[in-house]
């Protein structure tokens, strides 16, 4: 709390905020006749590559599945490149993962997604 002429003020944390607004209001969206990503009303472009890769996390559901990533990306290197790259375009918050989880010992998976969206083969 901060004082301010004469007035009590909180100190919102302006970034846990915007991560609450994300998460409840911005779930990614993925169609199969475009080769992207909608995160709420906007929509991400994305390559090939991390377009398949986010592709096959929707077709999980949730659920890591290490192999499977790694059977598309080529390579764990590969893997941990294509997912830093999908990061970057579809995180709206540096630094923060709203979308793409990730631990050690289970491996990358997605959360804030519309499970039903259209996923083609």
């Amino acid at each position: 709390v901060v004082q301010f002429l004469g007035f009590i003020i909180p100190i919102i944390n302006i970034e846990a905020i915007t991560r609450t607004y994300y998460e409840r209001h911005f779930p990614l969206r993925l169609l199969s006749n475009r080769q992207g990503v909608w995160r709420g009303p906007q929509f991400l472009p994305l390559d090939e590559r991390p377009y398949e890769l986010l592709k096959m996390l929707f077709k999980l559901r949730g659920q890591p599945d290490p192999d499977g990533l790694i059977e598309i990306a080529g390579s764990s290197v590969n893997l941990n490149t294509l997912i830093s790259r999908l990061r970057k375009q579809i995180e709206p918050l540096k630094d923060t993962r709203i979308y793409l989880q990730n631990r050690r010992d289970l491996g990358y998976w997605l959360e804030n997604f519309d499970p039903y969206s259209e996923i083609s083969s």
